[in-house]
């Protein structure tokens, strides 16, 4: 390797090191933050409606100028997705909710769940991606560029 490029491999790794930890912080305060009190928005959504939930949550946390993410599931099988007790959840392979002071909220469980346990929560056919963001992104992003994001 050249001098010059172990400069620019050097200088390209402490870049990503510096991204790494700006993102390190950010997440970090999502889960730090000072709870408030948050209705049970999703509780009007029904089947299928996750996305209109997530959206309806977020808007909540918005206001009240909380720092929130999305988190989204998408499997690539044959699009059924059912929570461990048996309740249908989406018939195209996608689910999303959002991600407060450790839990995760959706229409599913409007009073929100501990993240490790709402993840483990969800069963659907073939390869499952999870993604979480700041926007939603959708099915098709997700699985089409392979942005899995593990807990």
């Amino acid at each position: 390797m050249t001098h010059e490029a172990a400069v620019a491999l050097s200088s390209a790794s402490a870049d990503i090191k510096d991204g790494i930890k700006s993102a390190a912080i950010w997440i970090a305060s999502v889960f730090t933050s000072e709870p408030k009190t948050l209705t049970a928005t999703a509780v009007a959504y029904g089947y299928g409606q996750c996305v209109a939930a997530a959206k309806a949550k977020a808007e909540e946390l918005e206001k009240l100028s909380e720092p929130y993410l999305f988190i989204e599931l998408a499997w690539t099988g044959a699009g059924y997705i059912v929570t461990k007790d048996g309740r249908k959840v989406a018939s195209n392979g996608y689910h999303v909710g959002v991600f407060y002071d450790g839990k995760i909220y959706c229409n599913m469980y409007p009073d929100g769940l501990p993240a490790v346990e709402w993840l483990l929560s969800f069963y659907g056919l073939g390869q499952e991606y999870v993604f979480l963001g700041p926007i939603l992104v959708g099915k098709y992003v997700v699985i089409e560029f392979g942005l899995p994001f593990i807990f």
